[in-house]
């Protein structure tokens, strides 16, 4: 009996503490509750506060972002400034090439104004020989004309000059007589000469073979012409038909013959 007693004394005990711990435990919920007004004014305040660091925070890790997709390119590895560098080679190649072909354009340039200079300077010295070679023939003209023109006869000069003493012709010596014997003879008829056949006439083309051409080489003149084959400069115009204005060229072949 005193073990059954014991053992309910213990329970009861134990039921006294429980029920003591239980309520010692115990807090209403209406005290600590997140919504009630007081607490979610305290709450908004906190975060409000805590705002500026946010932001500070986001910025700071944007920044970092940034500056990752900006330098994470830079810092490939040696393999990746293969192609780089090909391109650079290719560029130099390009400009080199590009210098190059500035040159020769200039070079091109040049030679065109050279040949158009050339050019200029062939057509002056040919202008200038064409009318070398008029003023030549003009010269020559004059000086065929003056040469055909008679000279003045001095009848002043030749009145006043006596006329010269005539010699006296030598008497001439009359030959002796011919003998008698000499004289009775008869003088032997002349023989009578063979009469000379006519020369036959001249064929075309003998007269073809007798014509003469000279053909002209640099800075010969009609006047020169003339004087070497013995003709005027009328005379070479009239054969070669040419007009007072016609000039001759080198390698024209002139005849020369009359």
């Amino acid at each position: 009996m005193s073990e059954r007693n014991s053992r309910d004394t213990f329970r009861d005990k134990r039921g006294t503490a429980a029920e003591q711990g239980s309520d010692e435990d115990y807090y209403p919920e209406d005290a600590y509750s997140p919504w009630k007004k007081g607490n979610v004014e305290s709450f908004m305040s906190n975060l409000s506060k805590s705002s500026g660091l946010l932001l500070v925070i986001i910025g700071a890790g944007v920044f970092i972002l940034v500056a990752l997709f900006v330098f994470l390119p830079m810092l490939h590895s040696p393999t990746d400034t293969k192609p780089v560098a090909e391109m650079e080679a290719r560029v130099k190649k390009m400009e080199a090439k590009l210098t190059e072909m500035e040159q020769n354009y200039q070079k091109v340039a040049q030679l065109a104004l050279q040949e158009d200079k050339l050019d200029q300077v062939s057509a002056r010295v040919d202008r200038l020989g064409a009318s070398t070679t008029q003023r030549l023939d003009q010269m020559t003209r004059d000086l065929e004309t003056l040469h055909k023109q008679p000279a003045p006869v001095k009848t002043d000069s030749a009145s006043k000059q006596p006329a010269a003493p005539s010699k006296p012709e030598p008497a001439v010596k009359h030959p002796a007589p011919a003998k008698t014997e000499s004289a009775a003879k008869s003088p032997a008829a002349p023989k009578a000469e063979p009469a000379s056949s006519p020369k036959p006439a001249e064929t075309p083309e003998k007269k073809a073979s007798t014509e003469k051409y000279h053909e002209v080489k640099p800075l010969e003149t009609l006047y020169g012409l003339g004087k070497a084959y013995g003709l005027s400069v009328d005379e070479l115009r009239r054969l070669n038909n040419m007009s007072p204005t016609d000039t001759i060229r080198t390698g024209q072949k002139l005849k020369v013959s009359k």
